[in-house]
């Protein structure tokens, strides 16, 4: 609409107005934004769900390559186990039969069974990740004392650290119970321990703690392993929970391993629906504690 004043002679004496019916194009321009949302929500969809079909089909070979790895992985560690044990047997009967023969002799066949052992343990540990990449572990959960399986672990690492001249403390409540499978957490326990132990130069100090602690939204059992070993630096310590990470330092030079123990601690406390934290400084000692909760 326009509106003009009529002015005659200089004497203004009223507006004229001029107006055109616009309606059309504005319910056009309306329309055609209705449109183009409509549009650009389905063009989003139809994008999703090729985007969708065609990344599940690229991916699908890969899938089934993992698959195929998994299951190789695990029916080799399976299959690996027997002659495993066959040469641990022949080794252990050798050593006995050896037992009047020359140093040289005794010391190959103490090698082979130590290498044997190893290797055992490498199967079982890769037979555990396997099994539990492929959601195929078998969980047994009972009533468990912890207190009384840090007992028992820790009785039966005394030779081996008095061995090393390390002493180990022990401050453990009574009644730690707690609803867990029992071959993981004493394998949890075990390797805790193992490492303290290994990583503690001779003269050093162990100490276990385990406790019952109240929280707001859950009771829950702590396990501290506390040593003075040779520590882990700042730049690894988030990656010591990775496999086949192994720190490059003293502390893994003379110890050997294949970085798997504590990845496989981690799985076995994310089971347990529990968390596992880690302190550390070089040179003074590292500090794992682990929490579980009871409920």
């Amino acid at each position: 609409m326009m509106k003009m004043p009529i002015i005659i002679d200089g004497i203004q004496y009223g507006y004229y107005c001029v107006g055109r019916d616009v309606s059309v194009a504005y319910e056009t321009i309306s329309n055609l934004l209705e449109i183009m949302g409509y549009s650009l929500i389905i063009g989003i969809l139809v994008s999703l769900l090729l985007g969708y079909l065609i990344a599940g089909r690229s991916i699908k070979p890969i899938k089934e390559a993992y698959m195929v790895k998994q299951r190789f992985v695990a029916n080799a560690s399976h299959e690996l186990r027997t002659p495993l044990s066959i040469i641990m047997l022949s080794s252990e009967t050798l050593e006995r039969e050896m037992a009047n023969s020359s140093g040289f002799l005794q010391q190959t066949v103490g090698d082979i069974k130590d290498e044997a052992i190893n290797m055992k343990g490498l199967v079982e540990n890769l037979l555990f990740l396997a099994r539990n990449d492929a959601s195929s572990l078998n969980i047994e959960k009972e009533q468990l004392d912890i207190g009384e399986m840090l007992h028992k672990n820790i009785s039966s690492y005394r030779n081996f650290s008095d061995e090393k001249d390390i002493i180990i403390n022990s401050q453990i409540e009574d009644n730690l119970k707690l609803l867990g499978d029992r071959k993981l957490l004493n394998s949890m326990i075990s390797v805790l321990l193992d490492n303290a132990i290994k990583y503690t130069p001779p003269g050093g100090s162990l100490t276990i703690t385990g406790i019952y602690s109240k929280g707001r939204r859950n009771n829950h059992i702590e396990i501290r392993v506390e040593d003075t070993g040779v520590g882990i630096s700042k730049e690894d310590l988030s990656h010591i929970f990775e496999r086949f990470y192994r720190v490059e330092s003293s502390r893994s030079k003379h110890t050997g391993g294949y970085g798997l123990g504590l990845s496989i601690v981690k799985e076995i406390i994310d089971y347990h629906h529990g968390s596992i934290a880690v302190t550390s400084e070089i040179d003074k000692g590292s500090c794992f504690v682990v929490s579980l909760p009871v409920e």
